[in-house]
């Protein structure tokens, strides 16, 4: 993966290049475009995807998210459950039996203040489910979902990220 800037308008873009499965490539770059645009027909937010290659190598690119302006930071769950949950370990990619959904939304909703934002936090994750579920994403580990978090005048504000990260879906290994 490497960042890339795009001209006219220099977008800023994550090259993600799609592995080699026996002869052939993955679909990985396929599987990104098409849950792009199935994410965008269901209403569900979603990170902006295009086919690109580099060198010969099929793969996607992936527009870095425009929320992440000045004073906005990316939160990944497994930082948010690690801050959460005593003893969580936030470097074990898988098999965690405390990333579950009851922990993420307790987890997401203590840091939404409002009952209308706890709503559009649980709304929002439950698109993300609904669309994994539509492509069997079977790669919605800690470190593929997130909150973005501002820091304002006295006040710290958090809301439900994009999905993204969808190169483990809709039969990607198929030819």
């Amino acid at each position: 993966k490497f960042w890339v800037s795009i001209p006219p308008d220099q977008d800023v873009w994550l090259f993600k290049h799609s592995r080699v499965s026996g002869k052939n490539f993955a679909g990985e770059h396929w599987s990104e475009k098409l849950a792009s645009e199935i994410s965008k027909k269901l209403g569900v937010p979603c990170a902006d995807v295009e086919l690109a290659s580099f060198e010969g190598q099929p793969g996607c690119l992936s527009r870095k998210f425009s929320q992440l302006s000045d004073g906005v930071e990316l939160v990944h769950g497994n930082e948010l459950l690690a801050g959460a949950i005593p003893g969580y370990d936030q470097s074990q990619n898988y098999g965690l039996s405390t990333h579950t959904l009851s922990n993420i939304l307790d987890t997401v909703c203590t840091l939404m203040p409002t009952l209308a934002s706890k709503f559009e936090a649980v709304v929002s994750l439950g698109g993300i489910i609904t669309l994994d579920a539509l492509i069997v994403n079977v790669d919605r580990h800690h470190e593929n979902w997130c909150v973005f978090r501002s820091r304002e005048q006295n006040a710290v504000k958090h809301w439900v990220g994009p999905s993204f990260d969808h190169a483990s879906s809709l039969g990607r290994e198929l030819n």
